[in-house]
């Protein structure tokens, strides 16, 4: 199904699946437009991930948010370790899970510079 998404029709699923992440108290939630720029997808979507059962409960949320927004994932996340860096692959975006740590080792934000930034809408109040 994803295949058949147009250019906006990808691009919102992309900002739904960032806001999603953000509901669910993943921190710092970035989303990257690299359409044009990378062979690797057209959007990178990384978030940061405090523990290993933070990171265990979003994989199992934003599954399941996939499968009622017919997203296809790739990589299904059964093999999770506490690894540092965790992806799921859907095709034409990438979602990273990545330590504090790791996010600041790693700056997929400085390494991919050529890409927009996409603003997500604001979610809930404070908290």
């Amino acid at each position: 199904m994803d295949g058949m998404l147009d250019n906006s029709e990808q691009k919102e699923s992309v900002i739904k699946t960032g806001i999603f992440l953000t509901e669910q108290r993943a921190q710092d939630v970035t989303v990257i437009d690299l359409k044009g720029k990378s062979s690797i997808a057209d959007y990178f979507i990384i978030a940061t991930v405090t523990s290993y059962a933070q990171l265990k409960g979003l994989v199992k949320n934003v599954q399941d948010f996939f499968h009622t927004e017919d997203i296809y994932c790739k990589s299904g996340g059964k093999h999770l370790s506490e690894d540092v860096w965790t992806l799921l692959d859907c095709d034409y975006f990438i979602v990273h899970f990545m330590t504090k740590e790791a996010r600041e080792f790693y700056a997929l934000e400085r390494l991919w510079f050529e890409g927009e930034k996409l603003e997500l809408p604001q979610v809930g109040g404070n908290l």
